[in-house]
């Protein structure tokens, strides 16, 4: 081409480069790059990953149920019924005897409990049957041994009552007081027997069961029964009461506290009689294990 050629052309080009120039920098200053749309689809990625926060969630699992927390779960009445106290009927058993040389009189009240757990409750009374076993046994090797006819004052003499002081469905707590009586004595000796049974785990309770493994629980109850023995003017005592595991044999759960029975002789002289003592609750919770 020559110049004059050139010339002609060189307006035209001047004006095209003027009109891509104002298309182009309005675009820019509005944000929008005039990038051809090949140019952009080149630099993204084939496929965007989904966003977890925002997927959509398949119809089935939002009617699925939610799983509910143990701590506030609703426990169905019918799997977990509430602790029912056993019913309690008493027995007896009495028995006479008026021929020599060895006449006796025995005259027993004791506790039969039904209900539901029935294997608990049934295991209870073999508890109770052994007790009584074990009175009746003792009682009847007394007998056998005659009191000579120009000692006998009366007839030998067994008689037992009962009282129970703790049914709660949990646990069962029953004090017996027992008088035995042999031919020739001055007077009988009455003494205690207690039962205190864990419901649950169907077993007898004793009493460091009460308490914290390792805990001086004997000296704790020995501390505190002197100090009611005191407050009842009743002085003397205190071997009777010290921390021996034999001082505490006579023990039953009531709902205020525990329940300490020291018998005749024992912390005060025969006409004091039993002598009952309530440590309560609220003062051995430091040690107690005992879910009561």
């Amino acid at each position: 081409m020559n110049r004059s050629h050139s010339l002609r052309f060189w307006p035209a080009l001047v004006g095209l480069a003027a009109v891509v120039l104002a298309c182009s920098t309005p675009l820019k200053l509005l944000g929008i790059d005039p990038t051809p749309t090949a140019a952009l689809e080149a630099t993204l990625p084939a496929a965007l990953p989904t966003s977890t926060a925002t997927e959509a969630v398949p119809t089935s699992a939002l009617t699925a149920p939610l799983p509910t927390l143990s701590a506030t779960e609703a426990v169905p009445t019918a799997t977990q019924p509430a602790a029912a106290p056993f019913q309690v009927a008493t027995e007896t058993i009495k028995e006479e005897n008026n021929q020599p040389p060895s006449p006796y009189v025995i005259d027993l009240e004791y506790p039969r409990f039904s209900g539901a757990p029935e294997p608990a409750a049934d295991d209870l009374n073999q508890q109770v049957n052994e007790l009584l076993t074990r009175q009746r046994t003792e009682f009847d090797e007394m007998v056998k041994t005659p009191t000579p006819a120009e000692f006998q004052t009366g007839t030998h003499g067994l008689n037992m009552r009962y009282e129970v002081r703790y049914n709660d469905g949990k646990y069962v707590s029953i004090y017996f007081q027992i008088s035995l009586y042999n031919s020739g004595a001055a007077h009988p000796l009455p003494y205690s027997e207690t039962l205190t049974y864990d419901v649950g785990n169907q077993r007898v309770l004793q009493l460091g069961d009460l308490f914290q493994p390792g805990s001086d629980y004997l000296t704790v109850l020995s501390e505190k029964s002197i100090a009611s023995l005191h407050s009842l003017d009743i002085t003397g005592g205190e071997e009777g009461a010290a921390p021996v595991e034999n001082n505490y044999r006579n023990w039953n759960l009531s709902p205020d506290g525990l329940l300490i029975t020291f018998d005749p002789y024992q912390v005060a002289a025969y006409a004091r009689g039993y002598v009952p003592i309530l440590i309560p609750w609220a003062e051995l919770s430091d040690i107690l294990t005992l879910d009561i």
